[in-house]
């Protein structure tokens, strides 16, 4: 056979091997899969690194962007959320506060530090009450969260809510107890204010009364 003969049977053979590699070289669609969740919330993550440092170097503006990169990156991802909340309370911002708190919800209802991060931005805004409202609706969700009750202990506290600062503080003693890891002076500070608070909600003679007569005695009697 002629060399001119055997050239368009090389340009097939030649063409069917570039396709055989191009097939080889394409992930497979579970590799796809797997990388593409897990890509963008990597890549979110090294974001909010990236937005920590830059607050943390007095960059606010780059930081707050780079937050919101981090969002766009991964809607569901609840650090960028936080972090977007904590530094417009900073900049005094409350009612974007308030919007990446809400927005970050919706998407991550299951988020502990997402939750209370909105019961600050709710707190700032004068929001008492709805406050109030999403710390109780805290403690049944994370009912073992150390944090959760300390934020629900002095957010009650503060508005004059006493029956339930009591019961918070008093709940954070019990998990000690229970085995929860909790910093001693953390536990000997929750005790002292729960000692407290049971005097300033009243001297209740407790061995005469039914413990679940009111919300006061029930407090009392934890």
């Amino acid at each position: 056979m002629t060399p001119t003969a055997r050239s368009p049977i090389r340009s097939w053979i030649l063409a069917i091997s570039w396709v055989v590699v191009g097939v080889t070289s394409v992930s497979s669609p579970s590799d796809a899969f797997a990388q593409g969740p897990m890509s963008r919330s990597a890549r979110a993550a090294r974001l909010v690194e990236r937005a920590t440092r830059l607050e943390a170097a007095g960059h606010v503006p780059g930081a707050v962007g780079t937050f919101r990169e981090a969002v766009q990156v991964d809607p569901s991802f609840a650090p960028a959320y936080v972090g977007l909340v904590r530094l417009h309370l900073a900049r005094g911002e409350i009612g974007a506060a308030l919007e990446a708190a809400r927005v970050g919800r919706r998407r991550r209802p299951d988020d502990v530090a997402l939750g209370l991060a909105e019961i600050d931005a709710l707190v700032a805004a004068g929001r008492d009450e709805e406050a109030l409202a999403s710390s109780l609706a805290l403690t049944r969700f994370a009912p073992r969260s150390v944090e959760v009750w300390w934020s629900e202990g002095s957010l009650a506290r503060e508005r004059g809510r006493f029956v339930r600062a009591l019961s918070a503080y008093r709940r954070i003693v019990r998990l000690a107890e229970e085995g929860v890891a909790i910093e001693p002076a953390r536990v000997d500070e929750a005790r002292q204010l729960a000692s407290a608070l049971a005097m300033l909600v009243g001297d209740l003679d407790l061995a005469r009364i039914h413990c679940d007569a009111s919300e006061v005695r029930a407090a009392l009697c934890e």
